[in-house]
């Protein structure tokens, strides 16, 4: 019988990768370097209302794209997707449409892999015109 981690994992496979029973999506991962790779994932865009230490309310969204590890290919396991503070640089970016088929592009701001789940979370920003 495979461990709880193990079937954990199997778990988010079907939560994340899943486009017909699940929550997965498709989504398209570009490189800075422009190679552009295609996935399912589950994919979260929120609005929440913040007090970001001014004591003014203020809108904000939060976006971001959830992979799991161990589908991606082999250069994305060793190079994953990073937020680039270099602003010559092309950054990482995730595109993606919503429910109501309308795409978004997004840099990734951050990158929070779970190695315990076997995820990596891209947290998301808007790039490019609306």
């Amino acid at each position: 019988m495979p461990g709880l981690r193990a079937l954990m994992e199997a778990d988010l496979g079907r939560i994340v990768e899943d486009a017909t029973t699940g929550f997965g999506v498709a989504v398209e991962l570009t490189s800075p370097n422009g190679v552009i790779s295609e996935h399912v994932a589950l994919t979260l865009n929120r609005a929440a209302l913040e007090d970001p230490d001014t004591g003014v309310a203020a809108k904000v969204r939060h976006t971001s794209a959830v992979f799991r590890t161990s589908t991606l290919p082999a250069t994305l396991q060793t190079l994953r997707p990073v937020a680039l503070a270099d602003v010559d640089t092309a950054p990482w970016l995730v595109a993606f449409e919503d429910n109501q088929g309308v795409p978004y592009i997004y840099r990734v701001r951050e990158t929070t892999p779970d190695d315990t789940v076997g995820a990596l979370v891209c947290l998301l920003e808007p790039w490019g015109d609306p």
